[in-house]
């Protein structure tokens, strides 16, 4: 799910650089909506998995 969304935002980034540099104005970072809502959401699903929170091997 990580990579995923590491992708993704990687994807929009780059959209949003060529829409600015193409253009030769700045556009609104839309890409901030998914790192930012899609890294908190990572995070809290992280924390709240009982299965990512034992760490591997502890038994």
């Amino acid at each position: 799910m990580t990579i995923i969304w590491m992708v993704v935002s990687g994807v929009q980034f780059v959209i949003w650089l060529l829409m600015s540099l193409i253009s030769s104005s700045f556009k609104a970072p839309f890409w901030l909506w998914t790192i930012v809502i899609g890294g908190v959401a990572l995070l809290v699903w992280s924390y709240l998995d009982p299965a990512r929170r034992a760490g591997k091997g502890s038994e």
